[in-house]
C-alpha cells in the first residue's frame, strides 16, 4: 500500500469516480475480481509465486481478506514472522503478520471469508448514510471515507493484477479501479522525479497510452532548501523527457513488481533524454 496524495482527476481518462456510490462500485468490482480469481485457482496452484516479491497466490487473497476483516473490527493478530527478505518496513511487517495468520486455512475457506467481508464493506458504504468526508479507520489510521475507498481500490486492484498475471487471466486494465490507481500514481510523480535525480528547474512528462490514458508533468524545485516535485502542465517541448507507459506497465512499476513468465517485462518508450527516462522507470515504485 502507499499513502499517496490527492488524486489528479483531470489528467486521466476515463476519469476515476469522485462520488461515494462510484467509489463503492469500483471497490466492489476489483474486490470481487480477486474473489473470483481465488475461487478459480486450482488448490495445487495456491502456492505459485506471484509478481509481488515473497507472496504466492494464497498470500494475495489473504492480504485482501485480512485487511478488510481488520477494518470490520477483527483484532490484529500476533504472529512471529521472523525476518523475511521481502519485508522492508514496519508497515510491511504488520501486513505480513496478517497474511501469515491465515496460513492454516484452505484457499476455499479464505475465499468464503473474503466474500463475507466484501458484502459487509459494500453494505456499510451504501446504506450507512455516509459522506465522502466522514471519517473511518483506514490503512494509515483514521481518514475520510473517500480516501479510504480510493486507497483500498488502488491496493486491491494491484493485487488483482498480480493474480491475473500469475493465473493467466488478463483483464481489469480499463476498470474504474484502474483509473483510480493511475490517478494515485500520478499524484506521487513529484516524489518519483526527486528520487530519479531530475535536476532543479527541469520538468518531465509521463504519458499513459492505455487502456486508461493520461498525461502528467512534474518539475523539480528547491523549496526551503529541500527538493520538491511540483505537478504541473508541461509541454513536450519544455520537458527534459516524455516517458510513455501502458496502464499495465505503470501499475506494475508503481507497485514495485517483478516481471514473470510470458507477461514479463514492463516495456516503455521515451523521447528526449533517455537517461532521465530510464531513471524515472528505475525509481517509479511508491508502495512499501
Amino acid at each position: 500500500m502507499a499513502r499517496l496524495g490527492v488524486m489528479s482527476f483531470a489528467h486521466v481518462s476515463p476519469a476515476p469516480p469522485m462520488d461515494l456510490a462510484g467509489l463503492a462500485t469500483a471497490y466492489e468490482q476489483t474486490a470481487r475480481a480477486v474473489l473470483a480469481l481465488g475461487r478459480g485457482c486450482p488448490p495445487e496452484r495456491a502456492g505459485d509465486p506471484t509478481p509481488c516479491p515473497g507472496w504466492d497466490v494464497f498470500a494475495q487473497v489473504a492480504h485482501v481478506e485480512s485487511l478488510e476483516s481488520m477494518f470490520l473490527g477483527e483484532p490484529p493478530p500476533q504472529v512471529d514472522i521472523g525476518r523475511p527478505e521481502h519485508v522492508r518496513s514496519d508497515m510491511g511487517g504488520f501486513i505480513e503478520q496478517l497474511v501469515e495468520s491465515r496460513r492454516g486455512m484452505s484457499l476455499a475457506d479464505l475465499c468464503d471469508r473474503l466474500e463475507s467481508a466484501i458484502d459487509r464493506r459494500v453494505r456499510h458504504w451504501r446504506t450507512s448514510g455516509l459522506t465522502l468526508e466522514a471519517r473511518e479507520p483506514g490503512p494509515f489510521g483514521m481518514s475520510t471515507v473517500g480516501d479510504v475507498l480510493s486507497i483500498r481500490c488502488f491496493d486491491i486492484w494491484t493485487h488483482e493484477q498480480d493474480l491475473r498475471e500469475t493465473l493467466g487471466e488478463p483483464g481489469g486494465l480499463d476498470s474504474p479501479a484502474a483509473s483510480i490507481a493511475m490517478s494515485r500514481l500520478y499524484a506521487a510523480l513529484g516524489r518519483v522525479v526527486v528520487r530519479a535525480g531530475v535536476p532543479v528547474g527541469e520538468s518531465v512528462v509521463v504519458e499513459l497510452s492505455g487502456p486508461v490514458t493520461g498525461r502528467q508533468g512534474a518539475r523539480v524545485a528547491e523549496v526551503d532548501g529541500r527538493l520538491r516535485g511540483v505537478l504541473e502542465d508541461v509541454s513536450d517541448e519544455d520537458a527534459r523527457c516524455v516517458l510513455t507507459l501502458g496502464t499495465r506497465e505503470m501499475g506494475r512499476l508503481g507497485a514495485g513488481r517483478v516481471p514473470m513468465g510470458e507477461a514479463g517485462g514492463f516495456p516503455w518508450t521515451a523521447t528526449g533524454d533517455l537517461g532521465t527516462a530510464a531513471a524515472l522507470v528505475a525509481h517509479f515504485a511508491v508502495t512499501p
